[in-house]
């Protein structure tokens, strides 16, 4: 079972559980899941669970845009923390291995270079409310372990085809996906291009989930990156590079956002010791076969 198996990894985590030859079945809010589910109900999502009694499940259920959970805390914390716990609970009862999508920002905003790339061992600092919801909900799988089998992943940025262009590679995608269609050289509106931060490809992402909810030590936390930086800007300019028409970019205050992190980007070698996973998708690719997706969205 996927929660948020609708949404936009956990689209492709189900696509890959059935590629692995088994049975995926999404429990998300839209009504067209095979669990139609608000994780805010306990009592819905433990009669949900317990009506398909699941052996795995993969927990990615959440409000995943940093913005979205600044500007209402207290839907952050109703879903993120205590969706989780009613997940937890209801996974319990009926005996199923979980894993818990955590994220990398948990680690925080101010990293020296000497904690970079960032590795498991360091302390997480949540520096927004979508981290401290995502790191409160760590501890609530922590706290049982020993009487639950769950596995905590921590994934960094990731992005491709189907991503949300609430997100930054999508986003820039999307613009020039519609100026295409519209024969429209008018500038990209960008935020802030000067961050650096660690991309993977949603599909290494899911197949990283896979292979932790296979061989993860329960209890445990497991960062999935690149263990690479790339800069905002080179994205944009691949993006660019890759457009049907000449086009450029303007920075627009509106998208700049206070508190952003410079540099982060973390280490996979406690993953690959685990389950002998390494990235496998290109930047390139991954831009290529997003920027493929937005323009077929713009053609529709």
């Amino acid at each position: 079972m996927v929660s948020g198996g609708l949404g936009f990894a956990g689209t492709h985590l189900c696509r890959h559980i059935e590629a692995e030859g088994h049975e995926a079945i999404s429990l998300d809010l839209a009504g067209e899941a095979a669990l139609a589910c608000d994780i805010r109900d306990p009592d819905v999502v433990e009669k949900a669970i317990g009506s398909v009694r699941p052996d795995g499940i993969f927990h990615l259920a959440g409000i995943a845009f940093v913005p979205t959970a600044g500007a209402d805390p207290g839907l952050a914390r109703a879903v993120n923390v205590d969706g989780t716990r009613h997940i937890l609970d209801a996974a319990d009862k009926v005996g199923a291995r979980t894993l818990t999508v955590s994220s990398g920002n948990v680690y925080g905003f101010s990293r020296t270079d000497e904690e970079l790339p960032v590795t498991e061992d360091l302390a997480p600092a949540p520096a927004d409310e979508y981290s401290r919801t995502k790191f409160e909900a760590e501890r609530e799988s922590l706290a049982r372990n020993g009487r639950q089998d769950l596995v905590i992943a921590r994934p960094f940025n990731h992005t491709g085809p189907g991503q949300s262009p609430d997100f930054v590679c999508s986003d820039f995608a999307d613009q020039v996906a519609r100026r295409e269609a519209a024969g429209d050289s008018s500038p990209l509106r960008v935020g802030d291009l000067r961050a650096e931060r660690d991309f993977s490809d949603v599909r290494d992402v899911v197949r990283a989930y896979w292979m932790l909810w296979n061989d993860g030590t329960a209890g445990q936390a497991y960062n999935i990156c690149s263990g690479r930086t790339v800069a905002i800007s080179e994205v944009l300019e691949k993006l660019l590079a890759m457009a049907r028409i000449e086009l450029s970019a303007e920075v627009e205050k509106a998208r700049l956002r206070p508190g952003e992190v410079s540099r982060l980007y973390g280490s996979y070698a406690k993953l690959a010791e685990a389950t002998g996973w390494q990235p496998e998708c290109s930047l390139d690719r991954t831009l290529a076969e997003l920027l493929d997706d937005r323009r077929s969205r713009a053609a529709s």
